[in-house]
């Protein structure tokens, strides 16, 4: 006999609290991939590569670090190969990467050395790429595969994320071996596998090499140790083993990064690069101005992109879930799950991608926090530390980013960190009672069509407005530099071939933009020195024309003013250049709200002659 409608929708509910009610599979990564998971992984790592990859032409060194940290090349054993002071800025890793990749493309022809952006760009742009895995892989192991492909699409849209990674800065290095190291922690604390201890020290000492708060991974595993001693009693038993761990990556972390401790003692120790990290910090007095601003940086690179990531997080992870069933309860549920896209699609374009990101996260660790005093002796909740390190990830990050000067870029681990928990909060929506319980009826149909209909008014709002920018920022063009590079060369060409009859005979010091003196030196002929102050005007009897090149950051250097004031009279103003900074380069100084898009900032840089005294 035939069942009633009624009887086939309780049968599919109770079904799918059946499913619900099983034990669940995260963390099994060794489950099998299926047709699909394999599918949607290659079309999101392909779009996500493609993000990054897309418009090489626009990628150059433009930032002040990155002209810091891709002048490895242009200096001999005299100055140490690289950069003056350049381990006030950051450890060696990414420099010497980006150095060997110049290398490696010019091993043809050495002697005329011209970097290509994209061989400047090779390690960011190699390591971004490489984090799109690492977060789908992670966020697998510790949530099951419909997070890992959710993560990945997040990851995959965000438009912070592929800024920079289209950047020579540490970030991108540094996310992947944060993320990779945090994945092979947790497996050590977990599992006490050595392997895992030495797989993780390794990444957490590559990191450290990357950039001097590498130690990153440490703070948040003893973290996730604390907050399991506090709410998961079953998990004591493990606590000596997971403080051994623990101890042990620490250790061999320190270990892989004392060598370049040791070196430093030659310039007094790390007590320098200390000091000179202290002048960023805001402290408790600036934190809630650094997260207001933080939160304006983050929302600034919001674009449709970054928002509709979140949307297909959502599609995805149902479409991983949703296994072939008949009813009308299945039938339903992808109509409701576009409308729940449809709606944290509009809530990113007017409260902030990572903002959704975070209340989700929030919400996944609110409920595994809650289902731990629940349940703390039940078998079923084998502790794993998976919503530990999600929880000190995200939460600990939260509360100490704030207190350094809101460098856009210094939120990129935390928000690594929301693109693994916020995707297992989308997935906790979607296993809801209220979204499992649908009701397949013209009324739900009608309020089901006029939520997705009213977010798809905020969504055109919002760009119409220009709340919410249809253009990625990963893509603006960041080549400014390049023009007046040329034109510095051409006046200095100029005036060496009218005194020494030779354009190639000219000297040029360049105080405070070394991304400028990258590319001076990549594409003149002529002596480029990095000047740290103007002794060379007071002492100068030379009869090779010399010139300083000066900006805004010389402006900026404290005593520059001053000692130009002394020297000016010897000092003759060939020409000025404006140029118009990127918003990577902008947000360092500018608050978001001050940059807009249809009258951009721009900025001067001047070159000036040293006249001989007769």
């Amino acid at each position: 006999m035939g069942m009633s409608k009624a009887s086939k929708r309780k049968r599919s509910v109770r079904h799918c609290t059946e499913k619900r009610d099983a034990p669940d599979p995260s963390g099994d990564s060794t489950r099998r991939l299926s047709r699909y998971e394999l599918t949607a992984l290659a079309c999101l790592l392909l779009i996500g590569v493609g993000f990054r990859l897309a418009y090489p032409s626009r990628m150059s060194v433009e930032h002040f670090d990155e002209g810091v940290y891709a002048s490895n090349i242009w200096f001999s054993a005299e100055f140490g190969y690289q950069y003056p002071q350049r381990r006030l800025y950051a450890p060696p890793l990414l420099p010497s990467l980006i150095e060997w990749s110049i290398i490696a493309e010019n091993i043809r022809s050495p002697s005329s050395i011209r970097p290509s952006s994209l061989a400047t760009m090779a390690p960011s742009l190699l390591a971004g790429c490489l984090t799109l895995v690492a977060v789908w892989w992670t966020a697998r192991d510790w949530f099951g595969p419909a997070a890992g492909l959710g993560a990945l699409a997040i990851a995959a849209f965000s438009d912070l994320h592929a800024t920079y990674s289209r950047a020579a800065l540490t970030e991108a290095l540094l996310v992947l071996f944060l993320l990779i190291g945090l994945w092979a922690m947790r497996r050590a604390l977990s599992q006490s596998s050595f392997a895992f201890v030495v797989f993780a020290g390794l990444m957490t000492g590559l990191a450290w090499w990357t950039k001097y708060n590498g130690w990153l991974p440490l703070a948040i595993g003893v973290t996730a140790i604390v907050t399991s001693i506090v709410v998961e009693r079953a998990w004591t038993n493990q606590l000596g083993r997971a403080v051994a761990c623990w101890a042990g990556i620490a250790c061999l972390a320190f270990l892989i990064w004392s060598p370049y401790l040791w070196h430093l003692r030659e310039f007094g120790g790390y007590a320098e690069v200390a000091a000179n990290h202290k002048q960023y910090v805001v402290g408790l007095a600036g934190w809630l101005p650094g997260l207001a601003q933080q939160y304006a940086n983050l929302t600034h690179y919001d674009s449709l992109v970054s928002c509709c990531g979140i949307a297909f997080a959502v599609l995805v992870a149902f479409s991983d879930c949703e296994h072939a069933s008949s009813g009308a309860f299945f039938r339903a549920r992808p109509a409701k799950c576009c409308s729940l896209a449809f709606v944290l699609l509009a809530a990113a374009a007017w409260i902030g991608s990572a903002t959704v990101l975070f209340a989700l996260a929030l919400g996944f660790v609110a409920v595994e926090l809650q289902q731990s005093w629940a349940n703390p002796k039940s078998e079923a909740r084998k502790p794993r530390l998976v919503w530990q390190f999600s929880a000190a990830w995200i939460v600990g990050l939260f509360l100490v980013t704030p207190l350094y000067h809101p460098y856009p870029r210094l939120t990129l681990p935390w928000i690594c960190g929301l693109w693994l928990a916020g995707a297992a909060g989308a997935g906790q929506l979607l296993k809801a009672e209220w979204f499992q319980r649908c009701d397949y009826s013209p009324a739900h149909r009608r309020w089901m069509t006029g939520v997705t209909a009213a977010a798809g008014s905020l969504i055109v709002l919002a760009a119409g407005t220009g709340r919410l920018s249809l253009q990625p920022a990963a893509w603006q063009s960041r080549t400014q530099w390049e023009p007046i590079a040329e034109q510095v060369i051409d006046a200095v060409s100029r005036r060496a071939r009218s005194v020494r009859n030779d354009p190639n005979e000219a000297i040029v010091f360049v105080y405070g933009e070394p991304a400028l003196f990258f590319h001076l030196n990549a594409i003149g002929t002529h002596g480029y020195i990095p000047a740290g102050d103007l002794k060379f005007v007071e002492t100068n009897e030379s009869e090779v024309p010399l010139f300083l090149v000066a900006g805004l950051h010389a402006d900026r250097t404290p005593g520059f003013v001053e000692e130009f004031s002394r020297v000016k009279t010897r000092m003759k103003l060939v020409a000025g250049y404006d140029y118009a900074p990127s918003d990577l380069v902008l947000l360092n100084q500018h608050h978001p709200r001050e940059l807009k898009r249809d009258q951009r900032i721009t900025q001067s840089v001047r070159l000036y002659e040293v006249v001989l005294d007769r």
